[in-house]
């Protein structure tokens, strides 16, 4: 199967921004990053409220608080991860292991009212757990260090899954999702990053046109999600990366 990867300055940005996250000799001021990792790609998870203290230099500390919604209220930020019965374990990748780790989730029936929302906690083995397949869920990582050099803290992430052959609330009231025309092929997304590396920035092609979002593309290097992306071609000759999003051909 064709595919596709929107890789663009956003991508090579973030890419740039994670190792941010490490000043002060070492120490880390403000929570590691994590992705997940399914059925072997990786995924980007939403970042959510944390408390973090570090050594600032000459015995002083600095400490940060942050925020967040609940995440069931944040179902507009989610890209859902689709899941199949083959393969349910998925492993979390933090750039420095939390001392604890604790994983809940909740049925997507309850968007917008976690207030009444049924909690289930997951269990947890070696940064590993079982997902569910009977429904959507959101789950929730909370890790807290306590044991890092110069620095502790407690953070939470989160991620939405659906079984594979579903559709998402946004996906059917949105009617279609990110699509782009590239040498005569269609693509669209199927919600995962690109784990492709870009050559150094040297893009192949660039999206010049854009319809609607409700639209489908008609015209090669046209997208219904805007334009100025670049994309590369991959060994196999096919458009591989454009935006950071993976792509299948239709």
């Amino acid at each position: 199967m064709k595919r596709i990867y929107l890789l663009g300055t956003v991508l090579l940005a973030a890419f740039i921004l994670t190792s941010c996250g490490k000043a002060n000799e070492g120490k880390l001021t403000g929570p590691p990053e994590l992705t997940i990792s399914y059925d072997g790609e990786t995924y980007s998870v939403l970042k959510g409220g944390y408390s973090w203290t570090y050594e600032s230099g000459n015995g002083k500390y600095t400490s940060t608080v942050a925020d967040a919604e609940h995440p069931l209220q944040c179902q507009e930020l989610f890209s859902p991860i689709y899941v199949s019965d083959g393969f349910l374990t998925v492993t979390l990748n933090f750039e420095v292991n939390p001392d604890t780790v604790l994983v809940r989730c909740w049925s997507d029936e309850y968007w917008d009212d976690f207030e009444n929302a049924v909690e289930e906690d997951i269990d947890v083995d070696n940064m590993a757990f079982e997902l569910k397949t009977d429904g959507g869920y959101i789950y929730q990582i909370v890790g807290t260090w306590d044991s890092c050099e110069g620095c502790k803290g407690i953070a939470d992430y989160s991620f939405y899954v659906l079984p594979d052959g579903s559709v998402s609330e946004a996906e059917e009231t949105d009617g279609i999702g990110p699509l782009v025309m590239v040498n005569g092929s269609l693509y669209c997304s199927t919600g995962k990053e690109s784990t492709m590396t870009a050559r150094c920035g040297m893009m192949d092609g660039e999206i010049t046109s854009s319809v609607e979002s409700t639209e489908i593309p008609s015209e090669d290097n046209q997208s219904n999600f805007g334009t100025g992306y670049g994309y590369q071609y991959g060994s196999g000759g096919d458009c591989r990366s454009i935006h950071g999003r993976e792509m299948d051909c239709f």
